[in-house]
């Protein structure tokens, strides 16, 4: 696939700046969105000066649900024809104090699984329309288990995955493609501070797999690479075992 726009959702986030990086060197225009307009047209400017492409910003508000459709059409609009898009918001939220209140858990849901949903939905719609293009979702190893340290935010990663399964499948013969993203550790603002961290990912490196993923035909991509044999013996572990691990 050469040439045509790219969507960044949440393109403040480190690996999404690196992504955005990657895309532009393989020659993509730009449209970067995430909520935090200032920092968006600081980096804006810096990718304008390193690729020479057009990069155009627009604030997006994930805990909008209702007016995402309208969002859509309004980008989609301007600018095109489309490569396609990545969706990159992760909010991994306070786990003690969702257990404490579980409505707060509502902002986890809609920042990591139904905002997303409304969004990728509506654009790999008009994508099929196209005939072509990508929509990439960052997810997380943390949707493959319910653990009793993250689970808010594991089953909001859980809903994505699955929807992101779906929409692959309902778009397949289209000619768009739908990976699936699930880093693991990843030294950003959001991990910062935790502890028995391990495989700690470089979101440089993250960042340019997530662009790359883009153009190769696999589903499903762990980053970093042996996140998926791990998760494939915690997802095997017997339940009766796997509820009295403190993990």
């Amino acid at each position: 696939m050469s040439g045509g726009s790219v969507l960044i959702v949440g393109a403040t986030s480190p690996m999404a700046r690196y992504a955005a990086e990657e895309f532009g060197r393989r020659g993509h225009d730009l449209v970067l969105a995430a909520r935090d307009t200032e920092e968006l047209s600081r980096l804006a400017s810096d990718l304008r000066i390193r690729t020479g492409l057009s990069v155009r910003t627009v604030m997006f508000n994930a805990d909008d649900e209702q007016g995402i459709p309208g969002w859509v059409n309004e980008v989609w609009e301007s600018a095109g024809p489309w490569a396609g898009m990545v969706y990159a918001i992760g909010d991994m939220g306070d786990q003690l104090q969702m257990e404490n209140e579980p409505t707060l858990g509502l902002t986890v849901f809609r920042r990591n699984y139904t905002s997303a949903a409304i969004l990728m939905g509506s654009f790999g719609m008009r994508l099929a329309a196209q005939g072509s293009g990508f929509i990439v979702g960052v997810g997380s190893v943390a949707g493959d288990r319910g653990r009793r340290k993250n689970y808010f935010y594991g089953s909001a990663k859980a809903g994505f995955h699955a929807f992101m399964q779906g929409l692959r499948s309902r778009l397949v013969d289209s000619g768009v493609h739908v990976v699936t993203i699930k880093p693991g550790f990843v030294d950003t603002a959001m991990t910062f501070g935790m502890n028995g961290l391990f495989l700690v990912g470089d979101p440089r490196e993250v960042g340019r797999r997530i662009a790359k993923a883009a153009f190769r035909p696999r589903d499903v991509v762990y980053i970093p690479g042996p996140w998926r044999w791990i998760m494939l013996i915690i997802r095997n572990i017997p339940e009766r075992i796997f509820k009295k691990m403190s993990i």
